[in-house]
């Protein structure tokens, strides 16, 4: 089993419908990915966060914990898009000349980069809700139900 799964399956989510949490989840990852907006990102993410908790029944000291190391990465990667070169004269937060360019940040970049770290934590929150609430015994079995490639569902298994 793995170790993903024993959570699954202590799930107070655990006998609900398979295919039902595999179309929640595929909704709010439409939601999350497909909106550039604050409020859908919150509301998603506030939504998968409270059926995972409070439906779920999953710990909380168990559930943050897991944001944490692809949290790292998604604040690596968005100050990475944030830091960027700023035409001569236009406004900036911080930022420095580097070469004969100004870099730095700006008021639209910070707002971009929080959008997306939003968006990204909103689409995590859905796939932490199908893994945490659903075994992947049932996940697989939806797929191929909806006959999903062999192939994916077999890489999947590994």
């Amino acid at each position: 089993m793995l170790g993903i799964d024993k959570y699954a399956y202590e799930s107070k989510m655990l006998r609900v419908n398979p295919q039902l949490k595999v179309c929640i989840c595929l909704v709010f990852l439409v939601l999350a990915i497909g909106f550039s907006s604050f409020i859908v990102s919150l509301l998603t993410l506030a939504t998968m966060i409270y059926i995972t908790l409070f439906k779920g029944g999953m710990k909380g000291k168990i559930y943050f914990p897991l944001f944490l190391i692809p949290m790292t990465f998604l604040l690596i990667g968005t100050l990475t898009i944030m830091f960027t070169q700023i035409p001569f004269g236009s406004p900036y937060l911080v930022g420095g000349v580097i070469g004969g360019n100004v870099y730095g940040f700006t008021v639209d970049s910070l707002l971009s980069g929080l959008n997306l770290i939003l968006k990204s934590l909103a689409a995590l929150s859905a796939i932490y809700f199908l893994a945490l609430t659903t075994p992947l015994k049932d996940i697989l079995f939806v797929l191929k139900k909806w006959r999903i490639s062999s192939i994916v569902i077999e890489l999947m298994e590994f």
